[in-house]
């Protein structure tokens, strides 16, 4: 296997041709408590939120909630969640929208839940989110940012992203989206990490993941997600047998019937393997959108109903968030 030097130079990474596999850690899980084995994943809900904040990138929020007040509200919830049988929740709050690390790892205590944090930028919604300096640095150096984050934690906590998330609007992909994009591939040749890629339509979801393949990154660390979105059967077959997975993350008591069916084209056309289903659920301005606990209480009773054996269960539960999430597979 070849190597990849990491070389440190004025506080910043600088990507070389290879990287040493003690860098990358293949093989495991980073949650917010450090890595753990993927057989320790269990059931895992694969795109949920914390607290989430539009504001946007560089704008002040006085109104930004107080985290002692977020972690009071949002526990509860997570604390039936875990008293339901959710093992792991991957938290896809990017930074500049209410990222906090902290909090993740204060409900991770109190829950015993595994959760996942993440390094990357979202660039949907017209960009909003977006740090300017994205807009003057290249995607070499963005990408040294994120590394720096899994290298030595997330500002100062230590803690480490588990993955990296980004963010596309409706094709043609835009230029901040390619830029963000090429930084996401070399993030994750360098370390391993899984991308997840919330898109616009489809038409943005094929250009990135065809993109990440021509920047040299594994297609098999590349979820679609929003694929329920405008579901498109053809499209997501295409994905998958390029390698990538695709994600339906929309999951209400109001569109089980939809999404089960999305679901059983998935099966029906040998694909199972390559689907992770969630809510993605979010807190902001101390309500709710969604919901943590419509997969255990109605969807999966669902998925029985019509035909889905455990086993296929467990493929979408437990055994395809592992397979999606471990840093290197």
């Amino acid at each position: 296997m070849k190597r990849r030097a990491f070389i440190k130079s004025s506080g910043a990474l600088l990507i070389g041709m290879s990287a040493q596999p003690s860098f990358a850690q293949k093989g495991i899980i980073m949650t917010v408590n450090g890595a753990i084995s993927p057989d320790k994943m269990g059931f895992t809900l694969t795109h949920e939120h914390a607290l989430v904040d539009f504001t946007g990138a560089g704008v002040e929020n006085p109104d930004r909630a107080n985290p002692e007040d977020t972690f009071k509200l949002i526990l509860p919830y997570l604390k039936r969640l875990k008293g339901l049988g959710c093992q792991t929740l991957v938290e896809c709050t990017p930074a500049y929208i209410g990222r906090d690390p902290m909090l993740l790892r204060r409900f991770s205590q109190a829950t015993g839940l595994h959760i996942l944090t993440n390094t990357g930028y979202y660039a949907a919604s017209n960009a909003k989110f977006i740090p300017k300096s994205a807009y003057q640095e290249t995607s070499t150096r963005i990408a040294e940012r994120w590394i720096k984050e899994w290298s030595d934690g997330i500002d100062g906590t230590g803690i480490r992203p588990g993955f990296i998330k980004i963010g596309i609007d409706a094709g043609p992909l835009k230029p901040i989206a390619r830029k963000i994009g090429e930084a996401a591939a070399k993030t994750s040749k360098a370390t391993g990490l899984t991308i997840a890629a919330h898109k616009g339509d489809s038409i943005s979801g094929m250009e990135m993941l065809e993109l990440i393949i021509q920047q040299g990154a594994n297609p098999k660390s590349f979820i679609l997600v929003h694929s329920q979105g405008d579901w498109k059967l053809e499209s997501c077959i295409k994905a998958v047998a390029m390698g990538a997975w695709i994600s339906i993350d929309a999951i209400r008591p109001d569109n089980i019937a939809d999404n089960l069916q999305k679901v059983l084209s998935m099966k029906q056309a040998g694909y199972l393997n390559r689907v992770l289903i969630s809510h993605d659920a979010y807190w902001v301005k101390g309500k709710i959108n969604g919901s943590y606990d419509t997969i255990l209480t109605t969807f999966i009773p669902a998925l029985k109903n019509s035909g889905f054996s455990q086993q296929e269960i467990n493929q979408l539960l437990i055994n395809n968030p592992r397979d999606a999430f471990t840093i290197g597979n």
